[in-house]
């Protein structure tokens, strides 16, 4: 059985994703599923421009410290990752517009946010249809400071890995998922 994209289905699947992200986290999912439906990629950013100041709240949020390991700041993933991003166009558009899009929602941006909040937007992220920017940013922001942190000896700290999980390292595939951007720039 095929199913076409007639506009009455395609509304009917935005509308069912709308009510599950809403349900699933609440008024600030309602927010950001309402601004994902809406939301593109914006005007191009510099390449010598310096990190959103989200930058490490966000990568803190996602890696962040314990009892044995210090979070990504602490190792600076933060700065190592940037200046990655800064070398791909379509990922430095990518990150810039996903800083700005988690600076939405308190006038102090994503570090004005409480744990809870932050938790239920990187939630919503996360949870987004792959299409849409938000999960891009997350997905792959997430696998690349991921890689960064856990080749340095001190994520591995407490642990039984005294070497990297990948000794020899993983390149992550970023100009294919970013084709997108490259298309619809």
């Amino acid at each position: 059985m095929k199913i076409e994209l007639t506009p009455r289905v395609t509304r009917q699947w935005r509308r069912r994703w709308f009510l599950a992200a809403l349900g699933a986290t609440g008024p600030l999912g309602w927010l950001a599923s309402r601004d994902a439906l809406a939301a593109s990629p914006g005007r191009r950013v510099a390449a010598g421009s310096k990190a959103p100041a989200s930058w490490p709240v966000f990568l803190d949020h996602l890696i962040p410290a314990d009892e044995l390991t210090p979070s990504a700041s602490q190792v600076r993933i933060d700065v190592s990752l940037w200046s990655e991003v800064r070398q791909d166009d379509a990922y430095l558009q990518l990150v810039t517009f996903g800083c700005q899009w988690i600076d939405r929602y308190h006038p102090q941006g994503f570090a004005g946010l409480t744990d809870d909040e932050r938790e239920q937007l990187v939630t919503w992220m996360s949870q987004a249809p792959w299409e849409s920017p938000q999960r891009r940013f997350f997905q792959l922001v997430r696998d690349h400071a991921m890689t960064l942190y856990y080749a340095l000896p001190e994520a591995r700290k407490g642990s039984l890995l005294e070497d990297p999980p990948q000794p020899l390292g993983r390149r992550i595939d970023r100009p294919e998922a970013l084709v997108f951007l490259k298309r619809g720039a």
